[in-house]
């Protein structure tokens, strides 16, 4: 029951840190990484340990996403959950770099800075989309020394009730469209060229780059009270991370509303223990095979890492338990966000504080935690890591080539270079050329080349009907 539908060939993650429960008494425990680490509790057969922390500067990051060149980018926001009186935002974007291959991070450039209360980020068009504040942002870099010289608001008008609901978790599907979240107390009202959208309460938003033309879906509430991630898997299926425990199936309910009525909720394909964030769902050759094609889980609640079975079942998904891959006995552990990396290893985003209430303790306390943050590498045992190849170097021909790739990282990072690529027509005819060659065990790459034709606004009949009569329709 694999979806490969072009036209909603959608993406999840959640990147805002909807903070929910902290300790009654001041933490105790010491903040260094080793102490943390020490504590973890983690799934036999993976080990973890630390990609980078605080002294690269990432300290309170609430996204992370990687970049063609290996890269990882990492979203911090000191100014959550409330600026005091006086203070100017100053949030800020990281680029992270492994220059000596050690597997940890030992180079971090800034590329943005002067953020307002950012809940997410994503990759795309040259440049990086960013959700901040009442604003979905485009920031540039003009010349190419890894700093936006450039930014530019796209759209205006997302709801700002409560900082911890406001627009997050921004995710590009393999046809260009870029998806985000909102929670339970923001009333949105966006002006585009197409008329004004319109979201009360929660739901999330699909917005194509091209047309500049934004639809609602599962407005209000029909994904749960805060929708904070958003995976695709890749056939292109939805799935929507509320952050409470549940995992919802949300492709059956791609349609606009923009009625103000509640339907039912989205069909649920699992839980996490506690309340829950983001996630990705993984694939890759370095993973043992019981896990390939799981959600991962970003607990912050319970302070564990997850991992969810996506289960087909007729034409939907099965509900499955949880399995634990790590659980932090530190109390400041707080993972928002993961991400699998190019060696097919899965990151996670550490916010690390003690508290992680937001309505029930003082959005000053002086316990909350504005100086440390961690990414974790979580790695299989005894088994390689994934080799990534060099897509920096690639032209048009090879990086249509990478579309058939077995692991993720390549095929996505390829075919985001050819949606972006300035030769488009040239793109357009070598992925034209590429598919007649396809046999029936191409049907990922499939999937990947019309969505990358979907992006450039080009239709191939004979390839849609290829997806429509595919045994993985």
């Amino acid at each position: 029951m694999k979806k490969a539908i072009v036209s909603t060939l959608l993406p999840v993650l959640c990147a805002g840190p909807l903070l929910a429960v902290s300790p009654d008494k001041a933490p105790t425990s010491d903040p260094s990484p080793a102490t943390e680490l020490a504590s973890f509790v983690v799934h036999p057969d993976f080990e973890v340990t630390l990609f980078a922390d605080e002294t690269l500067g990432i300290a309170n990051p609430v996204a992370i996403q990687w970049d063609h060149r290996g890269r990882l980018w990492v979203l911090c926001t000191l100014a959550y959950a409330q600026l005091k009186p006086g203070e100017s935002p100053d949030d800020k974007l990281y680029i992270l770099e492994d220059t000596d291959g050690d597997g940890r991070a030992d180079q971090a450039t800034l590329f943005a800075d002067g953020l307002n209360m950012p809940m997410g980020f994503a990759l795309g068009h040259g440049g990086v989309w960013v959700a901040e504040d009442a604003d979905l942002a485009f920031l540039k870099d003009t010349d190419g020394d890894d700093r936006a010289d450039e930014k530019r608001v796209v759209l205006t008008g997302f709801g700002t009730g409560d900082t911890h609901q406001n627009i997050s978790n921004l995710t590009f599907d393999a046809g260009g469209f870029l998806y985000f979240s909102q929670g339970l107390h923001a009333f949105s009202q966006v002006e585009t060229p197409w008329g004004v959208s319109r979201g009360d309460t929660a739901g999330f938003w699909r917005f194509d780059p091209r047309l500049t033309r934004l639809d609602p879906f599962g407005f209000p509430s029909m994904t749960s009270q805060n929708p904070c991630g958003i995976a695709l898997d890749r056939w292109g299926a939805l799935f929507i991370k509320s952050n409470g425990p549940h995992l919802c199936f949300a492709t059956p309910g791609l349609i606009p509303t923009t009625h103000p009525r509640e339907l039912m909720q989205f069909a649920q394909v699992g839980q996490t223990p506690g309340k829950s964030m983001g996630g990705d769902i993984v694939r890759s050759a370095h993973l043992p095979d019981w896990i390939q094609d799981h959600a991962i889980i970003a607990g912050y609640f319970a302070r564990e890492v997850s991992a969810i079975p996506l289960v087909e079942d007729g034409a939907g998904f099965a509900a499955s338990p949880p399995v634990q891959l790590i659980y932090g006995g530190h109390e400041s552990f707080r993972p928002v966000d993961i991400r699998q990396g190019p060696d097919g290893a899965i990151y996670i985003a550490d916010w690390f504080n003690p508290i992680i209430n937001h309505y029930q303790v003082s959005l000053r306390h002086p316990d909350r935690d504005y100086s440390h943050g961690r990414i974790w590498k979580m790695r299989a045992k005894g088994r390689e890591a994934v080799t990534a190849p060099d897509l920096a170097a690639m032209g048009i021909g090879e990086l249509v080539g990478q579309l058939r790739a077995s692991e993720r990282w390549p095929r996505e990072q390829a075919r985001r270079l050819l949606s972006d690529h300035a030769d488009s027509e040239n793109v357009v005819a070598a992925l034209q050329k590429a598919v007649a060659d396809y046999t029936a065990a191409d049907s990922v790459a499939l999937v990947e080349a019309a969505g990358v034709l979907e992006s450039l606004g080009a239709v191939d009949a004979d390839l849609l009907d290829r997806l429509e009569a595919s045994d993985e329709a």
